[in-house]
């Protein structure tokens, strides 16, 4: 409706909203389903109850996520207009800065050629630090891994000792 009208009266919205016994809405049923939608966000309406009208809120800066309607339309709201306006300036104002500057590809080109250069120097480091690590923590175990065998030979030799002089 709001592709349609800016303004209804709640009385026409209450006429289009008739349907067969289970599913008839009154006025006052109608007007919580709308006041529930904007809580949610899903609508932008405002009710006069002075003058019995809905007015629907035309911002054209006011385009909440999910409040794009996915049925049938009648025309994009203005919100899409205006995105889709800023998006096509967006478009060719980059392509008129690459035809007036052709350098600034160039520029940019060298930019990432070198960002990719520094990742690679910057991964060989990494890798190579990794690898120092790695031999320190396999050093570290081999240490303790030795230090563990001489105290059980240590303790071997003293039980030995204690058994012989104990046999003797």
């Amino acid at each position: 409706m709001s592709q349609v009208y800016t303004t209804i009266h709640i009385s026409s919205v209450v006429s289009l909203a008739t349907f067969p016994a289970p599913y008839d809405y009154d006025s006052p049923t109608i007007e919580k389903f709308i006041m529930n939608g904007c809580r949610k966000g899903e609508l932008s309406i405002r009710i006069n109850h002075e003058t019995g009208t809905l007015t629907f809120e035309t911002d054209v800066f006011d385009a909440k996520k999910g409040t794009i309607s996915e049925g049938p339309k009648v025309q994009s709201l203005p919100s899409e207009q205006m995105r889709l306006h800023l998006t096509r300036l967006a478009t060719h104002l980059h392509t008129a800065v690459a035809l007036i500057d052709p350098s600034r590809r160039e520029k940019a080109a060298e930019a990432k050629s070198a960002a990719f250069a520094l990742a690679i120097v910057k991964l060989e480091e990494e890798r190579a630090a990794t690898s120092a690590r790695r031999q320190l923590i396999e050093k570290k175990k081999e240490l303790r891994e030795n230090e563990m065998l001489k105290r059980v030979c240590i303790f071997m030799e003293v039980h030995s000792l204690i058994y012989y002089f104990i046999s003797v």
